[in-house]
């Protein structure tokens, strides 16, 4: 039988995960769910475009930016536009409790790569694994 190696917990790359989210308890939910995925995960929580403008300024920037539609005067849609202001090809994913098939659309339409309802997060990890591989593909054409 070959010796197949596990690469340990420590081995593996950390994601850097920014979360739009003016819910304290949703985003640990959020980050709750992807750490039991087994992803090894560095995360930080911003409520506002100018804090959200002060993380993408950090370093290292973002390996994933998340954001629920609705944080007060400040949306998913302007996250994504401060986003994109920056040239980060980032993957965003839309997660939100307001999930209907007209925010869908429009989520399409401003660009989001995917989207997640917040009482369906066991489709959380599908959506962060095939949008960071899709992020991949893009910066490799």
């Amino acid at each position: 039988m070959p010796n197949v190696s596990i690469p340990l917990e420590s081995d593996r790359p950390k994601l850097h995960v920014l979360m739009v989210e003016d819910m304290p308890g949703d985003f640990e939910l959020v980050m709750e769910t992807l750490g039991r995925s087994g992803l090894r995960i560095s995360s930080r929580r911003v409520e506002t475009e100018a804090e959200l403008t002060l993380e993408l300024e950090r370093q290292p920037s973002p390996d994933l930016v998340m954001s629920d539609h609705a944080c007060g005067m400040f949306d998913s849609f302007r996250a994504l536009a401060r986003l994109r202001s920056c040239f980060l090809d980032v993957p965003f994913i839309l997660v939100t409790g307001a999930l209907n098939g007209a925010l869908m659309v429009e989520a399409l339409d401003h660009g989001v790569d995917d989207w997640v309802s917040k009482d369906r997060l066991s489709e959380l990890l599908p959506a962060v694994l095939r949008a960071l591989r899709l992020a991949q593909e893009r910066r490799l054409r």
